[in-house]
């Protein structure tokens, strides 16, 4: 079915990040205005106004919705925009996209391995399996984007998440238990760390870049070692000497 460019959406999700690089975003079909960065909120069905949809995609909205409501549990009352939109993730960030003050987002991962990037991409959506952060310069973004990518902190952060089948899981609900410090420009420890990112951040997108269309497992891959190195280790050093020195 040929799909409307109105309603294809780039998404990151968190196969789509490495350490410090943005990797190819997936797409997708939403009921989203791109007029006025909005949902098409209404009381058809599924919850949106089916006539706002390109005469094609009704047809398909309407099948999803219905899927939806056959298979969703006995105690889910949502609808399926309601479940898109769930705990506003959605419209929280089509909101910034239409006001926010500035262009840059620090996104990691909500489980497993420590991953963080910065997104410059102000129209990208973000999959819920991302957590994402605004910030106000790109210093704050390298600081932070060095923080989390660094095993210093992978270390720190371990013990106080609980263990699934497959090891540490849920480091959204850990990662900022840890007393990291809000950036400080004045703070010649904090811009250590933003320097030290940086130089790690150059190596590993180097490294990545030399791989032609490298899947997310690949990629985090040479990142991760490439983060064994000495630039690597530089980091860990700024982001110890700065957690040690609170």
């Amino acid at each position: 079915m040929t799909i409307p460019e109105d309603h294809l959406f780039d998404v990151a999700a968190g196969e789509t990040i490495a350490p410090f690089v943005m990797l190819q975003p997936l797409q997708a079909v939403l009921p989203i205005s791109v007029r006025q960065r909005t949902l098409m909120l209404g009381n058809g069905e599924g919850g949106i106004d089916r006539a706002s949809l390109k005469r094609n995609l009704r047809h398909r909205w309407t099948e999803m919705s219905r899927l939806w409501d056959d298979n969703k549990g006995p105690n889910d009352n949502k609808n399926l925009i309601e479940r898109l939109d769930y705990h506003k993730e959605l419209t929280s960030q089509l909101e910034w996209h239409e006001h926010g003050n500035h262009d840059l987002r620090v996104l990691y991962t909500t489980s497993g391995r420590l991953t963080a990037a910065v997104c410059d991409n102000r129209s990208l959506i973000i999959d819920h399996k991302l957590f994402w952060m605004p910030v106000d310069t790109q210093e704050e973004a390298d600081y932070l984007c060095g923080i989390i990518n660094s095993l210093t902190l992978q270390e720190r952060v371990k013990p106080l998440m609980p263990k699934g089948q497959f090891g540490s899981r849920d480091l959204h609900k850990h990662l900022w238990r840890l007393d990291v410090p809000a950036y400080d420009s004045c703070n010649s420890r904090h811009n250590d760390v933003v320097g030290a990112s940086r130089t790690a951040a150059a190596a590993v997108r180097q490294a990545v870049g030399e791989i032609n269309n490298p899947t997310s497992r690949i990629a985090r891959r040479v990142a991760r070692d490439k983060l064994t190195e000495a630039e690597g280790r530089a980091l860990d050093r700024a982001v110890k000497a700065l957690l040690d020195n609170r």
